[in-house]
């Protein structure tokens, strides 16, 4: 699905990725933080790696109040778990990037504070530590 892409960014080069570990060839480490709801957008579409263009559908539909773990979005494209996270790096303020967390129901310090809003706003089941509760909010597993 074609996506727009933020204002100054370089399209991927590599349609593929290499091991699923690294951003492809030729493209910079960084782009927008997830979260950057004011970041800006071209009003052109960009066609993305089929890869990441999955990875970005599948969270997409993750229903509000519920969760993914890179490592669901990872089973279910064949990608790694470690790519799901680059492509959301990159591409993560096109879609509802609070509703993918790490295998222990958290995220990095910098971006937890904004999913922390986003979860309560959606009724996301949580923990004592400020995390997501897997058990309870996690989409069912592939």
């Amino acid at each position: 699905m074609p996506r727009a892409a933020p204002a100054g960014q370089p399209e991927p080069h590599d349609p593929e990725p290499r091991g699923g570990d690294e951003p492809p060839d030729g493209v910079p480490p960084g782009g927008v933080s997830p979260g950057d709801d004011d970041a800006p957008t071209l009003a052109v579409s960009v066609q993305l790696p089929a890869p990441a263009a999955a990875i970005l559908d599948l969270v997409d539909e993750i229903p509000p109040g519920a969760v993914r773990t890179y490592g669901d979005l990872a089973a279910l494209t064949g990608a790694r778990a470690r790519y799901a996270g680059w492509v959301l790096s990159r591409y993560g303020h096109l879609v509802p990037w609070w509703r993918v967390v790490n295998a222990s129901g958290a995220l990095p310090t910098p971006l937890r504070v904004r999913a922390a809003a986003r979860w309560r706003e959606e009724g996301t089941p949580m923990r004592a530590d400020g995390s997501v509760d897997l058990s309870r909010a996690r989409v069912a597993r592939p």
